[in-house]
């Protein structure tokens, strides 16, 4: 038997010191069939996850990336690994134990140059009932092998060489503000013929914070979602197409949210973001760029 590749786990990171210390006591837990490194990248100059990255009894390399945004960090997970299997994860997220097992078997079974899987929300006690009701933070899943234009670093596996086959061989800074340089980079990887598909066994959890639990939250993250689709339209030069989907989002969301209303019901997930990923298609075919990230003024870390 072959011996299995290394892989590098990235975690950019950025002012969640208790949430990366169980994210990295989860991996503790992984059962990998081969050699694995921690690579987190704290995005905060004041080093904020120093500390948790050297108490953690894996092998984990510190760095700390002191230009703003995440784009930079994931790069600089990309620029200091060597490994030739990369793996991304959110700080705020912890995995199955056989999740790392998973997403190799199936990229060795599909023979995909990508594996990404699903993210399941963990709610606190006091979550508000429209959340439930509504279906926000309810991921969507599909079956394992379904192949895909694109995914995600919440939960991902990559070869290396797919990545080092692209014009731009790293996250995009463009995204950086808006979010969405994960989407861009492996559609890239899919328009250079590369194979992305989706394992649904391979599974991480991600605590859900109160804070994102309001309807502008919600808002704003379906319209920078519906944004980020539609700049990779227009980069596709399908601006047309971008016009056209974003305008049938639109009109479709806001017949579901009458709908919602005439029934006297909450406002479902499946209404508001379809409604508002319209706005965000529409943006970017005006040429807008919906911003997601700000830093508190003044905060350059």
């Amino acid at each position: 038997m072959s011996t299995p590749e290394p892989v590098a786990i990235c975690v950019a990171t950025y002012q969640r010191p208790e949430q990366l210390r169980t994210l990295l006591e989860s991996l503790q837990d992984l059962i990998a069939p081969g050699p694995f490194r921690v690579y987190v990248v704290d995005n905060d100059a004041a080093g904020t996850a120093e500390r948790v990255a050297s108490e953690s009894i894996l092998d984990v390399v510190y760095l700390q990336e002191p230009t703003p945004g995440i784009v930079a960090a994931r790069n600089a997970a990309l620029m200091n690994s060597t490994e030739p299997l990369l793996a991304f994860i959110d700080d705020d997220e912890y995995p199955d134990a056989s999740w790392l097992a998973t997403l190799r078997a199936c990229m060795d079974s599909s023979d995909a140059d990508a594996v990404w899987g699903p993210v399941v929300s963990v709610f606190p006690a006091e979550t508000p009932e429209w959340v439930h009701e509504g279906g926000f933070f309810s991921r969507s899943r599909y079956p394992t092998g379904t192949v895909f234009d694109q995914a995600a670093t919440n939960n991902v596996l990559v070869r290396r060489t797919a990545v080092e086959q692209l014009e731009l061989p790293r996250f995009d800074e463009r995204f950086s503000a808006s979010g969405g340089s994960d989407s861009h980079l492996f559609h890239r990887i899919h328009n250079k013929g590369g194979k992305i598909v989706w394992c649904d066994e391979a599974i991480v959890y991600e605590d859900v914070p109160l804070s994102r639990m309001s309807v502008a939250w919600l808002r704003q993250r379906a319209r920078r979602t519906g944004n980020v689709r539609g700049r990779l339209l227009v980069e596709d030069g399908h601006r047309l197409r971008a016009w056209i989907e974003g305008s049938a989002r639109l009109a479709v969301g806001f017949l579901r949210m009458s709908a919602d209303r005439v029934r006297r019901v909450p406002v479902h997930s499946a209404s508001l973001n379809t409604w508002m990923r319209g706005w965000g298609v529409l943006d970017a075919a005006r040429g807008r760029v919906v911003i997601e990230y700000r830093r508190p003024q003044g905060d350059q870390s």
